[in-house]
């Protein structure tokens, strides 16, 4: 069974692929998730653990979170509170996966945010129509986000040392018109002095010809090698581009931090 930081599970049409991440700890029922999504244009990523689930989910931005709920279990109350509440991944709609079901369990954790629920054993049929519901619902609401943003990119200083640059909307038709407000005089200076991240994590998918555009945007800062905080975008980037060579390149924000906190101490 494949996880996140080897190689994820990609099947069928990459134009019409829809990313599931699935949290939950009965390996016989991820098996069979596993197996049931194979022939589909679904993108499985498998946590090991909740704080990887967690992780993942903050960095992949997929469309839908499989959560394994237990009643006895308050790992995954602590899970379902965080993304919920945590920014980036509060929006995505979380399908329940119960062992058995008590209705009034259910209802309370629908109040909590799990939009959704499947009872084990897992309905094949039941599954597929229930994430194709779920997809469309998730891809309806970041439409409705990016529609309603003002900002499409945002600065951020998280230590007098980091610059992270947030794109938060596709390249081509949003980014791009706010880039030479952005990048302005006052901006290039303070970047010559900083480390700079781009995340591009909440790019819905990533064209080449968006890659082409952030190859330009690196190129901005000259020498300096800059840092991208790919997300489920990394594949992309390597096979589709010679960034790699050019860029500190990673998959979480995480990584980054462990990264930074090396290079400045050295």
């Amino acid at each position: 069974m494949k996880q996140l930081e080897e190689n994820t599970l990609t099947r069928g049409n990459t134009q019409a692929m829809a990313d599931i991440i699935i949290i939950e700890k009965d390996i016989d029922a991820v098996n069979h998730i596993d197996h049931y999504l194979a022939p589909t244009n679904y993108k499985l990523i498998i946590a090991p653990d909740h704080k990887k689930g967690i992780e993942y989910a903050r960095s992949a931005m997929p469309d839908v979170i499989m959560l394994g709920i237990e009643e006895d279990d308050e790992e995954f109350r602590t899970t379902l509170s965080t993304l919920k509440t945590d920014i980036s991944t509060k929006n995505i709609p979380v399908l329940g996966i119960y062992s058995k079901l008590e209705r009034y369990f259910v209802i309370g954790n629908r109040k909590h945010g799990v939009i959704d629920y499947l009872v084990k054993p897992i309905d094949k049929y039941k599954l597929l129509n229930m994430l194709k519901e779920l997809v469309e619902i998730s891809r309806e609401q970041k439409t409705s986000d990016i529609s309603l943003r003002k900002n499409h990119i945002i600065i951020e200083t998280p230590t007098p040392q980091i610059i992270k640059v947030s794109f938060k909307s596709g390249l081509k038709k949003y980014v791009l018109p706010e880039i030479r407000n952005v990048f302005n005089s006052n901006f290039m200076k303070a970047a010559a002095h900083r480390e700079i991240a781009l995340d591009i994590r909440d790019f819905v998918s990533l064209s080449e010809e968006e890659i082409s555009i952030l190859e330009k945007i690196i190129h901005l800062f000259g020498n300096k090698k800059v840092s991208i905080i790919a997300g489920k975008h990394i594949g992309k980037i390597l096979s589709s581009s010679e960034l790699e060579a050019k860029v500190n390149l990673f998959m979480s924000l995480e990584d980054y931090v462990v990264f930074i906190k090396k290079s400045l101490s050295k």
